[in-house]
Formats: C-alpha cells, structure tokens, sequence
C-alpha cells in the first residue's frame, strides 16, 4: 500500500475523522484497527504511530467529538442573556451537531460504554459528562428556581439524548431546525409548568 505523505496534525485529524465513522458504524468489538488504516489509505504501523491502541484510539475519538459538541453549544449561546434564549439557541445547535455528524453523536450517546475495564469507565463518565456540563451551562441561575435546578437540568438532559438517540436510530425526515425547536420546547415547557403551579415567580 503507498501511504501519502500528509503532515502529521493533519494526518491524526484524518486518522481521528475515519475512526469516528468506523467505529459508529461497525461498533467497538467489530472494529480491528486494520479496518480504520485500510479506510484511512495507511498501514497498521502508520496508524500505530499516532494511536497506542485501538481502546486509545477510541477515547481519542470520544474526547473529539466530546469538545467539538461542547464548543459548537457554548459558541451558540455566547450573546444569549435568559434562560429561554440559551436553552433555544443551545438546542438548535445541539440538533444541528446531531443530524450533521451522526457518527459522532452515536457514539457520544451510546447508552452503554463498550470497554469494560477502569479507563473505559472514565472515558463513558467524560463523555457523559460532558454533554451535562454542555446543557447545564444553558441554564441561568440566581433564580427562584435554583432548589430545583439540578432536576430540571437533568431533565433538559433526558430530552436531549433521548430525541437525539430517536432521531439516530430512525433519522426520519426531520431537519435540524425543527429536531432543536422539539427539544427546546419540551425543556422549557418543564420549567415554566413549574413556575406556574405557584413553586417560583421566575420564568425562563
């Protein structure tokens, strides 16, 4: 096989890229690292050079696609100033990270880390926690509702993944846009049902 050349940067990222799809698509057991360098159009020991172990690999892939969500989500909402515009503007690009790379998503919401030892462990509690800080940060406290903050976050968090993990498993003909506004709404819906039943006086 002739490897081309590529900068070594540039060649982790495409390594990285390929990973993610492979391994979304085939699952953890049944991917040999044979099957990402043969993807990838490099040799096993070019791709040992950049990634100790397939379980390395992995992880690598996870932190990625971990940060990037995290980055597109946090950008989003960097103007926003309440709650109700955060958790809109934070889920329309939550969605859209969802329906434009599916790969990664799959495998930041799979409901159950493959590796079963004590890194594998940390590498699932990283990538969960994650997206909880991701859509914790959506929410802005100092409110009457802060005794009850950390349910509502959770259950912003149960509607993320949950519709995200529908829209994986069906990808039925809902854009991005329309996936978000369905998240949005039911998260805030929580809060202010909350608010109107006389617990609070704040609405998002």
């Amino acid at each position: 096989m002739t490897t081309t050349r590529m900068p070594r940067v540039e060649r982790r990222a495409q390594l990285l890229a390929t990973a993610r799809l492979v391994f979304a698509r085939t699952g953890y057991y049944q991917t040999a690292m044979t099957d990402i360098a043969s993807e990838a159009g490099v040799t096993k020991p070019v791709l040992y050079q950049h990634f100790e172990s397939k379980q390395d690999l992995y992880a690598a892939v996870l932190r990625e696609v971990a940060d990037r969500l995290s980055d597109t989500v946090l950008s989003a909402v960097a103007t926003s100033t309440t709650t109700e515009e955060r958790v809109r503007t934070g889920f329309a690009a939550f969605a859209e990270f969802v329906v434009c790379d599916p790969s990664g998503a799959t495998l930041l919401l799979a409901s159950a880390n493959p590796i079963q030892d004590e890194q594998g462990e940390r590498i699932g509690v990283e990538a969960e926690g994650s997206i909880v800080e991701t859509i914790a940060a959506l929410y802005v406290t100092g409110t009457e509702l802060d005794h009850v903050i950390d349910f509502i976050i959770a259950g912003a968090i149960g509607i993320g993944e949950t519709m995200a993990r529908r829209w994986l498993a069906s990808r039925r003909d809902v854009d991005a846009a329309t996936l978000g506004r369905l998240m949005a709404d039911q998260a805030i819906s929580g809060v202010s049902l909350y608010s109107r039943n006389g617990a609070g006086t704040d609405t998002p």
